[in-house]
């Protein structure tokens, strides 16, 4: 590659999302910047502990925003000056994320895309999506005591969140590829590695 390469991964809440960018960064080596939304300057850490924070609750609008403020920071700080540099970067959530849980899942529309026009947003080159039951996923966040806002919505919250990630993955096939997240770990993360190499072979 002598380029720089913008890989997202995605799903929802438990879903693995985060250990199978882990695995895929190690892969890449040194080239790799691995990092995440929200939090992935310091800026956005301090963002993530208002927007995960249990005991505040944000309006959509607001919490929205808030996401876009990280976001805007985090190219401006980490992803741009990544990619210009010709390093390969994994986000532990991007845009999708947004889309997925604030435009569909707490119903704030078009504000999403609107504000990402205007920051100037990227579009990854390609974006894992682990897909994973909602039952299963809730049960694994009962395992580990999770305890965040988003966590702890209902079930039919985490329904639409999976839905618009899926019909996010069926409208743009060229830049998603959507995996089984209830395979075991050793076998999702080769799967990933194997066709994240397939696609960089068609890319010349």
């Amino acid at each position: 590659m002598d380029e720089g390469l913008f890989i997202t991964f995605e799903g929802i809440e438990a879903s693995g999302k985060s250990t199978q960018a882990e695995a895929l960064a190690r892969i890449f080596g040194d080239r790799a910047l691995l990092t995440r939304e929200p939090g992935g300057t310091p800026l956005g850490r301090r963002v993530r502990e208002i927007l995960l924070d249990a005991t505040t609750t944000p309006i959509p609008e607001v919490e929205a925003l808030l996401f876009l403020a990280d976001r805007a920071q985090h190219l401006h700080e980490v992803v741009r000056p990544a990619l210009a540099a010709r390093r390969v970067v994994i986000s532990d959530r991007y845009q999708d994320s947004s889309l997925a849980y604030q435009s569909v899942g707490r119903g704030v529309g078009d504000l999403i895309p609107m504000v990402f026009g205007q920051i100037g947003g990227l579009t990854p080159d390609i974006t894992i999506l682990i897909d994973l039951d909602v039952d299963v996923a809730l049960e694994r966040l009962r395992a580990r005591g999770a305890a965040n806002r988003l966590d702890a919505e209902a079930p039919a919250f985490h329904d639409r969140v999976k839905q618009a990630f899926l019909d996010m993955a069926h409208a743009q096939p060229r830049r998603f590829e959507v995996f089984d997240g209830a395979l075991d770990v050793i076998t999702l993360s080769a799967q990933i590695a194997s066709r994240v190499r397939e696609r960089l072979g068609a890319r010349g």
